[in-house]
């Protein structure tokens, strides 16, 4: 009597576990069948004789089957892919931080450059002033197009002596490598490489 309930909470056990199979697309053989039966009505000393790399297929199918299963990257591979990448990103913030330091400096060594080119005012050796009119002709007054800045003839984006002057921004001025970087490099923007440019010369070297 023990024997046939026992058989029958096997069956419904069965049952179940072939109904939750099919479900997830997998199958128990009937060799499978035959030998949980026969370990569980045999006793536990046939159930140790049970193939457990059988028993463990199944539960490995089971667990792909609900849980799901991405064994295309090891974990280990994938921590090193990204430790990689968070050191891509620090070093890129890195080289932009010395690229802006490097502008700043750049800009304060051109203006302490130009408070250099200041002339000292010459004290006037004569103790009263003249009575007599100005010697000699008194000179115009500088027109606006004869005042020039010298920032002008620089790039405008490092700064650095500028060697192109582009019609399509506006007649803005570049150095060789800063025009190539945003007008004709892959991370240029779309249409800047039909942008028209001219050679630049310094308005210092016209006059």
């Amino acid at each position: 009597m023990a024997s046939s309930s026992k058989l029958t909470c096997c069956l419904v056990f069965l049952i179940q576990v072939t109904q939750l199979l099919a479900e997830a697309d997998l199958s128990l053989s009937d060799d499978d069948m035959g030998d949980y039966l026969a370990a569980i009505l045999d006793g536990p000393a046939t159930s140790r004789a049970i193939d457990r790399h059988s028993h463990s297929q199944h539960l490995d199918a089971l667990q792909s089957a609900f849980l799901g299963a991405d064994d295309s990257l090891p974990l280990d591979e994938h921590s090193h892919q990204l430790i990689q990448q968070l050191q891509a990103e620090t070093d890129l913030d890195a080289e932009y931080e010395d690229f802006q330091k490097g502008q700043a400096q750049r800009l304060e060594d051109r203006i302490n450059a130009l408070d250099k080119k200041s002339f000292p005012v010459r004290p006037s050796t004569d103790a009263q002033p003249s009575q007599r009119g100005p010697r000699g002709r008194v000179p115009e007054p500088l027109a606006m197009k004869d005042v020039h800045d010298e920032m002008d003839d620089w790039c405008c984006i490092c700064n650095d002596d500028a060697a192109l002057e582009c019609l399509g921004c506006d007649g803005d001025k570049f150095c060789h490598r800063c025009f190539y970087e945003t007008h004709q490099s892959e991370t240029a923007d779309f249409g800047f490489d039909r942008h028209q440019r001219k050679a630049y010369t310094p308005a210092a070297l016209h006059q």
